[in-house]
């Protein structure tokens, strides 16, 4: 059976209290996964006491990454694209969720689904197209300074076959790492790495442009019904943050998948859970607000 490894970044403020609840659902979900949350820094002993209450073993925490790189939150989602091989030699597979993503078990498992578009589709990853160009922009004069390449893939919910991926793509994710670490912009546009929110997913875009490998086109013969009613997106702890997603019901219809929150209602069910939850959103006034207005949701659908 291929082995999964689900991998992801955080800066050591807020939202490392999202580690706990991403931990405890990706272990539930798949108990044989690998996985693995990389900290640019050191988290609280209070998110240290409550990572301590998850009933299941199997996952590491690895503090004090990259340190090398500039302090810039925009960067951390990139990444998730940065983290060696050398973590992921025994997995076959490797997916990169944002840290405050509830991963559910499926079926097909995430596995299966996305290993078979990688079989139809010859390519050594899964990932879908984003819009063509950032919603969030620096506040540059001028609108030469906005010259350039900004076409996105969101990498949020992206999959790679190992070792397949880090072979084709090595040159360009060693050129982009020393890019982000010497804080330099490259060749198709005049911003430094994570001047603007969805870095991360123009990254994708410029390494698959760099290693000739077939970008997602704006329709995909396995963009099926799967994915476009989410059910392999799970939930995104993240959509409730945004006023404009929450309160638009069509929006949010789009978003989370019916059977989704069945299984959110279920979770809620286990009392070790609820005590994780409610212990990460005491230390975080945002993170609260997200999952009451999650429950709120999900009690309403």
């Amino acid at each position: 059976m291929s082995r999964l490894a689900i991998s992801t970044v955080v800066t050591p403020d807020r939202f490392q209290y999202f580690i706990p609840p991403f931990v405890y659902c990706a272990k539930r979900a798949y108990p044989d996964a690998k996985v693995q949350v990389f900290v640019t820094g050191k988290i609280e002993k209070s998110c240290r006491h409550i990572l301590k209450r998850i009933p299941y073993t199997g996952w590491e925490l690895h503090e004090n990454q990259f340190l090398n790189y500039p302090k810039n939150p925009y960067l951390t989602n990139a990444l998730r694209l940065m983290i060696p091989e050398s973590y992921h030699e025994d997995c076959d597979y490797l997916y990169i969720p944002d840290v405050d993503f509830l991963l559910f078990s499926q079926s097909p498992s995430h596995v299966s689904f996305y290993a078979n578009i990688m079989n139809q589709t010859g390519l050594p990853y899964v990932a879908f197209r984003g819009p063509k160009k950032s919603f969030y922009r620096p506040e540059i004069t001028g609108k030469a300074a906005w010259k350039g390449v900004f076409k996105r893939v969101v990498i949020g919910n992206a999959m790679f076959r190992i070792p397949d991926w880090y072979k084709v793509t090595k040159r360009a994710r060693k050129f982009y790492n020393d890019c982000m670490k010497r804080d330099v912009p490259d060749k198709f546009d005049n911003h430094r790495p994570g001047t603007y929110r969805e870095y991360d997913e123009v990254l994708m875009c410029r390494i698959l442009r760099m290693s000739h490998l077939q970008r997602p086109a704006k329709t995909n013969a396995y963009c099926n019904n799967e994915w476009r009613n989410n059910i392999y997106r799970d939930i995104h702890i993240g959509d409730f943050k945004f006023d404009e997603r929450y309160h638009n019901d069509k929006k949010m219809k789009e978003l989370l998948h019916p059977r989704n929150a069945a299984a959110f209602r279920t979770l809620e069910q286990e009392s070790v859970w609820k005590t994780v939850v409610d212990e990460c959103c005491g230390k975080s006034e945002k993170i609260d607000k997200m999952f009451r207005r999650l429950r709120k949701y999900v009690r309403a659908n």
